[in-house]
């Protein structure tokens, strides 16, 4: 989206309250989930949670493409990376759930200020002026390494919740409980690039060893959408043999989940042609189908199975 755009636009917010607010200590901010799922605090809290002074403009914001008035401090402007630097002077315009417009900044914004304001200190250019402001930051930081600031939005606008819902909407689209008649999914071809990259003998493509369970998981399954392997593993379970009675695909419904399995299979068999080690394999998998990193608690996936996957 353009600058022209934000500015004109506002976005919706999904998720979050007047009444809910981000509290560190005694300092508090605004915080919302917009449509397009960027965790956003008010610009305005973040300049008066940080006692960073805003000068003399009457504007509720400087204009976009400027630099904002509380980034020009002399101490705290070599602090500055290009990259904050640009999105400063890019508010983003949304709309409150007042009906109000106002401008914020996405959460991490926060953190990467509050560490530059960090390293201004350390590198000795602040003075007893800016003490205060030292602590502020520090304070945020300490918090939000525990958890990361978008957890803590998601806590605070409820949009765990309806992130939740959406996670488990998704696995009940992608998964059924009626075991699905078996069709010839994994191509030879799959184990034969295992074999050459491990340099295993190559009846291991047929006599497979346990472990190719864990490389499927992890070239295939894990990276198709959120909670797929865990609630697979809860339909389909490892027998105290060691083997599953059933392929985990059998339980994909096909109207969805097992086309979407044969697309992913035949993006990764085309990296493996290409790969000529297993950790360049890994590289080049992760590049082009990242792991989502949307997790769901492991009792919920119990929950979906009892209420019904097709419900």
């Amino acid at each position: 989206m353009d600058n022209d755009n934000k500015q004109s636009n506002p976005q919706k917010v999904i998720a979050g309250s007047l009444d809910k607010r981000l509290i560190f200590g005694d300092i508090e901010f605004s915080c919302y989930v917009l449509e397009d799922e960027t965790r956003i605090l008010g610009r305005q809290d973040i300049i008066r949670g940080l006692s960073l002074s805003r000068g003399g403009h009457a504007s509720p914001v400087d204009s976009a493409g400027e630099m904002p008035d509380f980034l020009r401090q002399k101490w705290l402007q070599i602090s500055i990376s290009a990259s904050l630097r640009d999105r400063a002077k890019n508010p983003i315009l949304y709309k409150t759930p007042a009906g109000q417009t106002a401008y914020g900044y996405p959460a991490e914004l926060l953190v990467d200020l509050c560490l530059a304001i960090i390293m201004a200190h350390q590198d000795g250019r602040t003075t007893s002026r800016q003490s205060a402001i030292v602590r502020q930051a520090t304070v945020i930081v300490l918090a939000v390494a525990k958890t990361g600031i978008d957890a803590l939005v998601d806590e605070v606008t409820g949009y765990n919740q309806l992130r939740i819902q959406s996670l488990v909407q998704r696995l009940k689209l992608y998964v059924t409980k009626e075991l699905q008649e078996w069709e010839h999914t994994f191509p030879l071809e799959f184990y034969e690039h295992i074999c050459r990259l491990w340099d295993w003998p190559d009846d291991y493509k047929y006599n497979r060893p346990s472990v190719v369970g864990a490389f499927t998981n992890e070239l295939v399954y894990e990276r198709i959408t959120a909670g797929l392997p865990d609630i697979l593993e809860r339909v389909n379970p490892l027998l105290p043999s060691g083997s599953r009675l059933y392929h985990h695909h059998r339980f994909l419904s096909r109207e969805y989940g097992y086309p979407k399995l044969r697309e992913h299979l035949s993006g990764v068999i085309a990296l493996m042609r290409i790969a000529r080690t297993w950790s360049g394999l890994l590289i080049l998998v992760s590049q082009a189908y990242p792991k989502p990193n949307e997790q769901l608690p492991l009792p919920m996936f119990d929950d979906i199975i009892k209420r019904g996957l097709d419900d």
